[in-house]
């Protein structure tokens, strides 16, 4: 038991520690008018810091790194959006969290959305394989439309990697409406996606 709660406890220091830099805040109203003012994104992370197997490993791999801190600092708004266990968060903090994770239909931890600085969803994500540079590669992917100024439309109606809540699998493009996309998994589960890509 006191192996457990020690194992617990280191995650939860590394989880802390990768945020406490001083870059991510828990304050949506004032990273929203910092990102206005800086005309940055909003990185809405989504996390259980605490518990969340997959939220850990991406603040390890990827979340701690002095790459993605550098990064981090020329291009987003860093919000962390704690949903833990084994403590508790102030009621305003639960409150806004819970709010946003309605909002965002948040389903899985981890997950990750980009915001542009008016709050409309440039593109969804979440635990990506392949360590920091990796991950840096993949949000220049999703950013590059929105960064082109264009809302240009998705590449072909392919199967495309997804990875809701820490999950990759593949999907089939079976619906695009204005913003949303809906793939069908591998599973025969439906999974949404809001991008602003029509």
């Amino acid at each position: 038991m006191k192996t457990i709660s020690l194992l617990l406890l280191l995650g939860l220091f590394v989880a802390t520690a990768a945020h406490a830099d001083g870059m991510w805040t828990d304050n949506y109203k004032k990273a929203v008018e910092r990102a206005k003012a800086e005309n940055k994104v909003l990185f809405l992370d989504f996390t259980g810091s605490d518990w969340c197997g997959w939220c850990i490993r991406l603040d390890k791999e990827v979340f701690s790194k002095k790459e993605f801190a550098e990064y981090a600092k020329k291009n987003l708004v860093l919000v962390k959006l704690d949903f833990p266990r084994s403590f508790n968060l102030s009621n305003k903090i639960v409150k806004q969290n819970d709010a946003l994770a309605r909002k965002y239909q948040i389903r899985g931890y981890p997950t990750v959305i980009l915001l542009a600085p008016d709050e409309s969803v440039i593109a969804q994500t979440g635990y990506q394989q392949g360590g920091v540079q990796a991950y840096i590669e993949h949000l220049d992917t999703l950013l590059a439309s929105y960064r082109a100024g264009a809302n240009a439309p998705a590449a072909k109606e392919s199967p495309a990697e997804v990875a809701p809540g820490g999950d990759s699998s593949q999907g089939e493009v079976i619906e695009r409406s204005g913003g949303v996309v809906r793939l069908r998994k591998a599973d025969g589960s439906v999974l949404t996606l809001q991008t602003n890509m029509p």
